[in-house]
């Protein structure tokens, strides 16, 4: 999996673009990314060129979400098919 991370050079604001295969090995290149956040930083998190693996994954990134979230930095998601197999309940 590659990561790509940039930064706004006028604005608390991270770019993250994943692409390839995110499993739960190679999801901690994610959490790498934004590791050195702190609030009121926000993310844009573009997965549309990553297949998730399983739905541990899926569940290891939701709870690495919510915990930004709960540090108060705010999260933008895109690329995620909602009909995404892991994604069914």
């Amino acid at each position: 999996m590659v990561v790509d991370a940039i930064d706004d050079p006028d604005e608390p604001f991270r770019l993250v673009r994943a692409a390839g295969s995110l499993t739960a090995t190679s999801i901690d290149r994610l959490f790498d990314a934004w590791a050195t956040l702190l609030p009121p930083h926000a993310i844009h998190l573009d997965l549309s060129d990553a297949h998730i693996a399983d739905a541990g994954t899926m569940q290891r990134l939701e709870s690495a979400l919510d915990h930004l979230e709960r540090q108060q930095i705010s999260v933008r998601l895109v690329g995620i098919d909602p009909h995404h197999p892991v994604l069914r309940r």
